[in-house]
């Protein structure tokens, strides 16, 4: 917000964008050894004009323009009118101390102000939805075509799985290496790359038909999935439009795999594998959204890349050889902490990795994402166990609970920012814990209904809800980075979830 600031004799004027106007008849107030009055009046003149208070008003009182905005007062010939601004006495008060309190008040209203109004370069929240959501279909969309995925690449089911694995480290992988390029580079260029890789894998996938095309091309789509998610919540500048690009996400995660079903039944299965192409429909409407990078580009930390790129690897692995990634896990996880005191302004920012509050509420995202994956892979086990019912039906059931978590997760979002955080993080912790022992208690279909949907809504909410609160506790520098790394402790759930799941039900 533009300020200008200038005194003439004794008179102070200072001038934010959105017309408001103050002065101090004594000069520097801060410095003056006894309180004084000074005037405050909001302006009716176009932003960037500098206006002088009006002289009507008694530089003996504070005063406030009214709610009820501008008094007309209409020259002598009734023909022309003049705006003065209506004031309110408010009394006198040490003006050193209330020049703080006032100009602090004014920045909040402007920027708010600024934030109501659309501007040309504000990408409209349906394109961050679109952005966002189709890196579901690359998780979902599989599931019900794997059988049709063996068959033409001649191997078994768990082979063909190899795919939607390789998607999940890709995602995991991509989600840390291009937040660091969008915060170094700016949204141009992490969009210019994030498509490239995104169709470069989608061509992999539809022309190549076998394993090892079907796993290279899951992870570089999975590169370029990631790049756009992560552009998408950074575009998505209020919890009501993170709150959308949230949903999204768990919309399609819960309808993918029917969609998957339905498009390779219509068209092809090198179609449902495509469907994360969606994304770069929006591209073009994200670009005139651009903004510059969050930083000066920082001289490049191949050693800290190479190590966290390790890591990643490491920890999707854990879930499945937990005897041999595990250690490699914490090795590596030692030598990261060491990285980063050697370099604070590395790969992984100290400023980021080292704040206490973003590390809660990556692990609370974390966890959720856990609770909810294990639920969504126990589901059609503990349905058919209970109510006798098959893949299929327990598939179309399903779509009740998951579609429910999806879409209100939009509204709680959008409606967090006027409640406390510990009050919204407490209640996404109880809303986690009680789903798994609903779940576990429980023989009755409507209850595990419930369990399944109280996990969704937990997850879907506390990705949006815990991604602000985990990017406005760093620096305004390190934003896209903590960003990056918040949704990949997120998207590790996703290896952790279906494992546990086996192991418990």
């Amino acid at each position: 917000m533009d300020q200008q600031v200038s005194q003439q004799g004794t008179n102070l004027q200072a001038r934010h964008g959105d017309g408001i106007a103050a002065r101090c008849p004594h000069g520097d107030f801060a410095q003056h050894p006894e309180p004084h009055r000074f005037t405050l009046a909001k302006s009716a003149v176009p932003p960037g004009q500098l206006r002088r208070p009006s002289p009507e008003l008694p530089a003996t009182w504070i005063s406030r323009a009214r709610p009820d905005g501008l008094a007309d007062k209409r020259a002598a010939g009734g023909t022309s009118a003049t705006r003065q601004p209506a004031v309110r006495t408010l009394g006198t008060v040490d003006p050193a101390r209330h020049w703080r309190i006032e100009m602090d008040h004014l920045h909040r209203s402007a920027v708010a102000h600024h934030r109501s109004q659309p501007g040309p370069d504000r990408v409209a929240t349906p394109w961050l939805a679109l952005l966002a959501g189709p890196l579901s279909y690359g998780i979902a969309a599989p599931a019900l075509v794997l059988d049709d995925l063996a068959e033409v690449l001649g191997t078994g089911e768990q082979a063909a799985a190899a795919g939607v694995t390789a998607f999940g480290w890709g995602i995991a992988l991509g989600t840390p290496l291009l937040a660091a390029l969008l915060a170094r580079r700016g949204v141009r260029a992490i969009l210019t790359v994030a498509t490239a890789l995104l169709a470069a894998g989608t061509l992999l996938l539809v022309l190549i038909p076998s394993l090892p095309a079907l796993v290279a091309g899951a992870a570089v789509q999975a590169l370029g999935s990631a790049g756009l998610t992560v552009t998408a919540m950074k575009l998505a500048d209020s919890p009501r439009r993170m709150g959308v690009a949230a949903a999204s996400l768990a919309v399609v995660g819960a309808t993918g795999p029917l969609t998957g079903a339905v498009v390779a039944d219509m068209i092809s299965w090198q179609a449902a594998l495509a469907l994360p192409l969606l994304a770069a429909l929006a591209v073009p409407a994200a670009r005139r959204g651009a903004t510059p990078p969050d930083a000066a580009p920082a001289s490049f930390d191949p050693l800290g890349m190479v190590v966290v790129a390790m890591l990643v690897t490491a920890a999707v692995v854990v879930p499945h050889r937990p005897l041999v990634a595990g250690p490699a896990a914490l090795a590596l996880l030692l030598l990261l902490v060491a990285r980063m005191r050697v370099r604070p302004d590395g790969f992984l920012p100290a400023a980021v990795a080292g704040n206490g509050r973003f590390l809660a509420a990556s692990a609370l995202a974390f966890a959720l994402g856990v609770v909810n994956f294990a639920l969504l892979y126990a589901a059609p086990e503990l349905l058919r166990e209970h109510a006798g019912w098959d893949g299929t039906r327990s598939g179309v059931v399903l779509l009740a609970p998951y579609l429910f978590g999806g879409f209100c997760s939009a509204f709680l979002v959008a409606a967090s920012g006027r409640a406390p955080r510990r009050v919204v993080a407490a209640a996404l912790l109880v809303a986690g814990a009680a789903a798994p022992l609903l779940a576990a208690v429980t023989t009755a279909v409507p209850l595990l209904l419930l369990a399944m949907a109280l996990a969704s809504l937990a997850a879907a909410t506390g990705q949006g809800v815990l991604a602000l609160h985990a990017t406005g506790v760093v620096p305004a520098s390190h934003r896209a980075e903590a960003l990056g790394l918040f949704n990949l402790a997120y998207l590790l759930s996703v290896a952790f979830g279906p494992a546990i799941a086996v192991t418990l039900w």
